[in-house]
């Protein structure tokens, strides 16, 4: 179960934004976390998890393209260890209204799965519906109001500006990450907090920034569940760069840590 839970986790919790008069965009980045366990039960045999992912958001100014990489080694006592590889290529259209992707997982150097397709909502706010290509050709209906994932990233960085701590946003989520890929997806965002902490040089532009705390809890869509598939919390900077957080998994909870920040130069798009 972990394999699926943890790579539709890991791509989707990068929220990013550049600070202005209570207006939000995305700071363009590339980042490089490493992975580590932060705590396992003893009877599900987990003793160990190493690994590290790489994320870059760019804007095209037609929309924001993602690129997703991580490898995971998870380490068992009485079964083969597991090695676990994603990669993700997305686009979003600046009107979050197009969605493309396209993702790949592998388990032991052996691809299991790739998922791929169109996503589109007619009107801002209506209905709309995937066309997978990839495992096979199916629709999917999205329900009014389903948020992409940049869209939805810029739901929680206006909660977050606003600063009425705490701050709850509810909203349908289509990322495309598994076969499915429709998620309810609760926002708790608490109180923005002082810089420091960071234990890598970070770029000029983060130095001095406050942070806020926010958690996120995935429910697959109409499952009707009263717990979470998974959980994860983070610190979120004024840029919206997420230095460290922690993703619960149910077998298992994982630790992120940045371990490299670049920042890409603004570009500037014609309106």
């Amino acid at each position: 179960m972990y394999r699926k839970t943890l790579n539709v986790a890991l791509i989707s919790i990068f929220i990013a934004w550049s600070s202005g008069a209570w207006a939000v965009e995305f700071a363009a980045h590339r980042a490089l976390y490493r992975l580590t366990l932060a705590s396992a039960p003893a009877s599900g045999g987990i003793v160990g998890v190493n690994g590290e992912m790489a994320v870059d958001w760019q804007n095209a100014c037609s929309g924001w393209t993602f690129d997703y990489r991580s490898i995971i080694d998870i380490l068992k006592t009485e079964e083969d260890n597991v090695r676990l590889a994603t990669s993700a290529t997305t686009w979003e259209s600046a009107d979050g209204r197009q969605y493309n992707f396209d993702v790949r997982h592998t388990t032991n150097d052996t691809e299991k799965e790739q998922i791929s397709g169109i996503a589109r909502m007619p009107k801002t706010g209506q209905p709309g519906q995937v066309e997978f290509v990839k495992p096979k050709k199916k629709q999917l209906k999205l329900p009014k109001g389903t948020l992409f994932p940049i869209a939805h990233s810029l739901a929680i960085m206006r909660a977050m500006v606003k600063e009425n701590s705490p701050a709850i946003v509810s909203r349908n989520v289509f990322d495309g990450m598994d076969a499915t890929g429709l998620y309810l997806v609760n926002a708790v965002i608490g109180k923005a907090r002082a810089a420091g902490g960071s234990k890598i040089k970070l770029p000029g532009a983060m130095r001095g920034k406050k942070h806020w705390p926010v958690g996120l809890a995935y429910f697959q869509h109409g499952s009707g569940k009263s717990l979470p598939d998974h959980e994860m919390k983070m610190a979120v900077y004024e840029n919206g760069v997420a230095d460290k957080f922690l993703m619960d998994f149910q077998e298992f909870v994982l630790r992120a840590d940045l371990v490299r920040i670049e920042l890409s130069k603004k570009i500037h798009c014609k309106e």
